[in-house]
C-alpha cells in the first residue's frame, strides 16, 4: 500500500516514512533511560534503515526538475511504497502552468471592423500578440494621461 504526502524537506520526508512504518503512536519519540531522544515505535530492520536514511534518500529525490518544482511550489509530492521501501516523487497533474507573472483578468474588448483590421496587420507585422498590442497601448495612453493630469496647472 502506498502513503502520498506533500513533503518540504526531509523532516516531512522522515514522518511519511515513519507513520507508514510505525505500529505505534503519532508522537515518534519518547526518552530515553540515557536521557537521548529514540524512536517510540517498533520498526522492521529495513524500515529503520530507511529511515536513518531518509536525508541521503531526500537528496537522491532533489533531481535539478525537482529542485525547481521544490522551489516554485514549496513541497513535492512523495509516495512512499511500503511494500518495497521505495519513495518516489510524483508529477504535478497536468494543467495550465503556474506562473508567478499571470496577467490577471481577462476584460473583452469590443472592435470595429476597421480597428480589427488594424491591430490584425500591426500583430503580424511586428509578430506579437493582440493582447500584447492592447497592454502596451493602454499602457503608453494611461501614462500620457497621468502625465497631463500631473502637469495641469487647474488641479
Amino acid at each position: 500500500m502506498a502513503l502520498i504526502k506533500d513533503c518540504s524537506n526531509a523532516h516531512d520526508l522522515y514522518l511519511l516514512v515513519y507513520t507508514r512504518e510505525s505500529r505505534v503512536s503519532p508522537d515518534p519519540y519518547e526518552l530515553g533511560p540515557d536521557n537521548t531522544w529514540r524512536p517510540k515505535a517498533t520498526l522492521s530492520a529495513v524500515a529503520t534503515r530507511m529511515v536513518e536514511e531518509i536525508h541521503t534518500k531526500w537528496m537522491r529525490l532533489l533531481t535539478s526538475d525537482n529542485k525547481r518544482r521544490l522551489k516554485k511550489h514549496h513541497f513535492l509530492t512523495i509516495e512512499y511504497d511500503a511494500v518495497r521501501h521505495e519513495l518516489h516523487v510524483k508529477s504535478l497533474p497536468p494543467g495550465r502552468p503556474m506562473d508567478e507573472h499571470k496577467k490577471g483578468r481577462a476584460k473583452g474588448v469590443r472592435l470595429d471592423p476597421n480597428l480589427q483590421v488594424a491591430l490584425t496587420n500591426y500583430c503580424s507585422t511586428y509578430n506579437m500578440t493582440e493582447s500584447k498590442v492592447i497592454r502596451q497601448a493602454l499602457k503608453s495612453f494611461l501614462s500620457d494621461t497621468e502625465t497631463h493630469v500631473l502637469n495641469d496647472p487647474t488641479k
